[in-house]
């Protein structure tokens, strides 16, 4: 599952938080995307051994975990939208087990049918993610054990292990340490291979076919985009926003020092200091950042090659007008485009690997919904 957005194609790794919409986050949570039929999770042609896998599936590197199938229905239970919640007469006072989502199902139960594809569509891509050699690097390991340092400094605070810190926040000891790094662990190796693909899938785009999703999109909006760098500074890492600006004033003085800012010099200098591995965006558009980002860059007056720091939400960003992108609608087509391919990938592998998510996962839970 992806959420579409805007024109943004970007280059790197990861997900950049300060956009205003959601860009191609695949293996994002399906809550609020429509009613996924009940059986849907089942299994219900070809032979199986007992486990739930099926003749010809092979076996994945990465199965699912009680843990994990956990995690991902508190994620998904605190994702529902407030409508959908009136919608289907939620009661606070009720179990999720005696309340009917509608005439067929529980809340409970659909709950477990989301949560089920939201981890299915993970283990999809990082199963195909291995067997294609890719994996976590020294950086993502970094990163990662840093997030973990952080949860670990909030339930130091409560006088509290990590472990019994989430026992007592989830209300049960399914969700441990473990359990949470190898969540980012699988998020980070999803999001990773992710944009492999979408690398390899924009490569593969031609002028004819661009030309011919134009046509048949009908798109006649010509307004340019723009190409930029992004350097982030967060106010969570330097303890406060005048600090995250201070340090992102400091990198952009020696920046500057190198005199005139090239995409070489930019991307040099983010990978050594940026906290996301999301460099640079193509096809930016006015609105599709933060205010900040879309006043500095359309705001005014600018030149390729200009560069300037400026505040944010998060804390505080180093911008790089490096190029001029395509127009709205070839953007539009090319994205359009990236996610038919991306529906393909999926469809075809989304079954290709045994995931261990089968009935007997589900059953064996001992959940107080």
């Amino acid at each position: 599952m992806r959420y579409r957005g805007g024109g943004i194609i970007r280059k790197g790794i990861g997900v950049y938080a300060m956009m205003k919409f959601s860009m191609r986050l695949l293996c994002a949570l399906l809550a609020v995307c429509g009613l996924f039929v009940f059986a849907s999770c089942k299994k219900d042609s070809g032979k199986t051994d007992g486990s739930g896998k099926t003749d010809g599936q092979k076996d994945g590197t990465y199965e699912a975990s009680e843990g994990l199938l956990v995690y991902y229905i508190y994620s998904v239970a605190g994702s529902f939208s407030e409508e959908e919640i009136a919608a289907h007469n939620f009661d606070v006072n009720k179990s999720l087990k005696e309340q009917m989502y509608d005439e067929t199902y529980t809340w409970y139960e659909i709950l477990i049918v989301r949560a089920r594809e939201s981890l299915a569509s993970l283990l999809t891509y990082c199963n195909a993610a291995a067997e294609d050699g890719v994996t976590l690097d020294e950086s993502d390991s970094a990163a990662i054990e840093d997030t973990l340092v952080n949860k670990r400094i909030s339930a130091a605070a409560e006088g509290l292990t990590l472990d019994k810190y989430l026992e007592e926040a989830y209300g049960n000891s399914y969700i441990t340490e473990a359990v949470l790094k190898k969540v980012y662990e699988l998020q980070y190796l999803s999001a990773k291979y992710a944009n492999i693909l979408e690398d390899r899938f924009i490569s593969s785009l031609t002028e004819a076919m661009v030309k011919d999703e134009i046509k048949a999109s009908g798109n006649t909006d010509t307004t340019p985009t723009r190409d930029i760098g992004i350097m982030v500074f967060s106010s969570e890492k330097y303890g406060s926003a005048e600090d995250a600006r201070a340090k992102a004033d400091s990198v952009f003085a020696a920046l500057r020092a190198e005199g005139p800012v090239s995409a070489g010099t930019f991307e040099r200098y983010a990978e050594e200091n940026s906290e996301s591995k999301d460099i640079f965006y193509y096809n930016v558009a006015d609105g599709d950042m933060q205010t900040s980002i879309d006043d500095w860059l359309y705001g005014t007056v600018r030149s390729i090659g200009d560069a300037g720091v400026i505040n944010t939400d998060y804390g505080a960003s180093i911008i790089y007008y490096e190029s001029d992108g395509d127009p709205l609608n070839a953007a539009a087509a090319k994205v359009a485009l990236v996610n038919k391919m991306f529906d393909e990938w999926y469809n075809k592998n989304k079954d290709l690997y045994f995931n261990g998510l089968n009935d007997e996962l589900v059953e064996g839970l001992e959940l107080d919904f």
